[in-house]
């Protein structure tokens, strides 16, 4: 089963299918949101009751609704059964680039800074004044930092921070946690998972180590 954010048709993942002859092996649902409570009603009609091996998550890359996913499809997995989320440093990423454009980069400086004062301005008046005015590395360095998470905070290498809590402070809920690069490996233990408040009442953060959520970031 696979399910797509864009209402259209893919055609590669048509084709691919067609010629793996896995048409009436895997379908694809299309217009669906990840975070969408009515993905439980596709897995009811897709799997019934039958546990799951394997989760991709390739989806939005966002904190919220890799997490309302993930909070969802994970009590499905098996014991021992692996759920994959991508490109959980993407944010990261984007603030590195934009570090390095504007560390590196001398032509177009002028718009690099005025789209960062842009974004930040809300926020932080005199830090978009400052990079309008006399930007410096430590002022850039401010203003994507501070851009970043006006823009996509919180970043969803957050989830992955709540995992590690999870994983020490659950009751064997997961099995095993692996960070690579690209993504993020978790092994389903054995551990009991009820009620829909499962990942929020297992990571309970216990060493105080993650910061507050308030209501703007929900």
């Amino acid at each position: 089963m696979a399910i797509e954010l864009n209402s259209g048709e893919q055609t590669d993942l048509t084709d691919y299918l067609s010629r793996s002859g896995l048409e009436e092996s895997v379908r694809a649902y299309y217009g669906i949101d990840q975070s969408d409570p009515g993905l439980a009603d596709i897995l009811d009609r897709e799997f019934g009751d039958s546990l799951l091996d394997l989760v991709l998550d390739d989806a939005s890359h966002l904190y919220w609704p890799t997490r309302a996913s993930f909070e969802l499809v994970f009590p499905r997995l098996r014991f021992g059964g692996v759920y994959v989320i991508e490109d959980w440093a993407s944010q990261h990423d984007l603030g590195t680039a934009m570090i390095d454009q504007v560390a590196n980069h001398l032509d177009g400086w002028e718009r690099v800074a005025e789209q960062l004062a842009i974004a930040v301005e809300p926020a932080d008046a005199d830090l978009a004044s400052a990079m309008r005015d006399a930007p410096s590395l430590e002022t850039v360095h401010r203003a994507v930092r501070l851009a970043s998470k006006v823009l996509v905070a919180p970043g969803l290498s957050r989830l992955g921070l709540e995992l590690v809590h999870l994983a020490a402070e659950s009751d064997d809920i997961v099995r095993s946690l692996e960070f690579t690069e690209g993504w993020i490996q978790i092994t389903r233990g054995e551990g009991e998972i009820s009620g829909p408040t499962w990942f929020a009442d297992g990571s309970l953060d216990l060493l105080g180590s993650l910061a507050s959520l308030s209501d703007d970031d929900a």
